[in-house]
C-alpha cells in the first residue's frame, strides 16, 4: 500500500460510511497542495460519489468535467455564499469535506443544515489585523459546539488552530502522496545547472528570495538556469522583479506543469523558501525524485523524521 492509500484510509475513519456522497469544498478548483489531494481521494474513495464546489472560478482547472460534478461560485462574496448555502440545503445529508474554507464557510454549511462536515485546517496564518482577528475569531467560535470533524495536515498546523483560533484538538493525517510517478523520475544528479521551484505563486512562499538568490549564483556561474513552474496572484510582480534582474534571460516561467514529476526529473535542485508551511507537499515530491532540496524550516518534516536534519522518503 503507498503512502496515498495509507493517508486516505486514514480520513475514511473519521468519515461516515452510511453517506453515499462526498462533497469537496475548494477556494478555486485549480492548482494547489489541497487542491491536488481531492484527485487523490476522488481516485481512492471508490465506495462514494463525489462532486466539487469551487467557491471561486479556476482559471486552470485540475478536474475534468466529464468525471466529476463542479458546481462554481462567484467573485462576488454575496452572490458566492448565497449559491454556496443553496447548493448545502440541496446535498445536507451528504459528507462535506471543506478545505480551508474558512470560518463563514463552515458557518453556512452548518446553517444549512449539513450535518456531516469535516473541516480539513490547510496553513497557518488567519488574519493579520486586530480587528479582523476579534472579527473571525467570533464566528469561529460559533461552530466550537457543533459536530464539526477537524483534521489538520500537521501537529503544527492542528496546535496553531487549537491554540489561537478555537479550542478543539484537530485529529492530525498527514497528506498522503502518490509516490510512483515520483520514484520513477528518481535518478543522481551529478551536476548543478538547473535549480527550480514548484508551487503556487504567492507572495509568502518568498519566490521574490529565491530570484535574488539566483541572480547572485549567476553572476559566478555562467550556465546556471532558474525554472520557476506554477500560477498565482504574484505571477505578474515576479515576472517584473525577473525583468530587472541582471540575469533575467536566464530565468524562465513554466507556468502550471501537468506533470510535476518530469519537472522534478529536469532540474539538478530544489529551492523551497517559504515563509510558512503546514505541509509542502511539492518538498517530499521533489525528494522522491532524487532532487537535493535547499529549504527553509518545515515543522512537518520535524514531525515525521524527529530532529533529523537530512531525511530520505524514498
Amino acid at each position: 500500500m503507498n503512502s496515498t492509500q495509507i493517508g486516505l484510509s486514514e480520513l475514511t475513519t473519521v468519515q461516515d460510511n452510511t453517506v453515499s456522497a462526498v462533497h469537496y469544498v475548494m477556494w478555486a478548483a485549480g492548482p494547489g497542495g489541497a487542491e491536488l489531494s481531492v484527485k487523490h481521494y476522488i481516485q481512492h474513495l471508490t465506495q462514494y460519489k463525489k462532486a466539487i464546489f469551487s467557491l471561486r472560478p479556476a482559471k486552470n482547472l485540475i478536474f475534468s468535467e466529464d468525471e466529476i460534478q463542479i458546481t462554481t461560485g462567484s467573485y462576488n462574496n454575496l452572490d458566492c455564499y448565497r449559491k454556496y448555502f443553496q447548493y448545502c440545503k440541496k446535498h445536507k445529508n451528504d459528507f462535506f469535506h471543506i478545505l480551508n474554507g474558512g470560518p463563514i464557510i463552515l458557518l453556512l454549511t452548518l446553517l444549512a443544515g449539513v450535518t456531516k462536515p469535516l473541516y480539513h485546517i490547510h496553513g497557518t496564518l488567519y488574519w493579520n489585523t486586530l480587528g479582523k482577528k476579534l472579527i473571525f475569531k467570533s464566528l469561529w467560535r460559533l461552530a466550537k459546539f457543533s459536530k464539526t470533524t477537524f483534521v489538520g495536515v500537521s501537529r503544527y498546523n492542528s496546535d496553531i488552530f487549537q491554540n489561537e483560533v478555537l479550542s478543539v484538538e484537530p485529529k492530525v493525517i498527514f497528506n498522503g502522496l502518490e509516490t510512483q510517478s515520483f520514484l520513477s523520475k528518481r535518478h543522481l544528479r551529478k551536476k548543478l545547472t538547473k535549480i527550480g521551484y514548484a508551487g503556487r505563486l504567492h507572495k509568502g512562499k518568498n519566490i521574490d528570495l529565491v530570484i535574488q538568490l539566483f541572480d547572485d549564483l549567476a553572476s559566478k556561474n555562467e550556465d546556471l538556469e532558474l525554472h520557476i513552474a506554477g500560477s498565482g496572484p504574484a505571477e505578474n510582480e515576479l515576472k517584473y522583479l525577473v525583468s530587472t534582474t541582471k540575469h533575467a534571460d536566464r530565468i524562465c516561467f513554466h507556468g502550471h506543469v501537468d506533470d510535476v514529476a518530469e519537472f522534478y526529473a529536469s532540474i539538478d535542485l530544489f529551492i523551497f523558501l517559504s515563509a510558512y508551511e503546514s505541509f509542502g507537499n511539492v518538498i517530499a515530491e521533489a525528494i522522491l525524485t532524487g532532487l537535493p532540496v535547499l529549504t527553509s524550516d518545515i515543522p512537518v518534516f520535524r514531525e515525521i523524521h524527529e530532529e533529523a536534519a537530512f531525511f530520505c522518503l524514498g
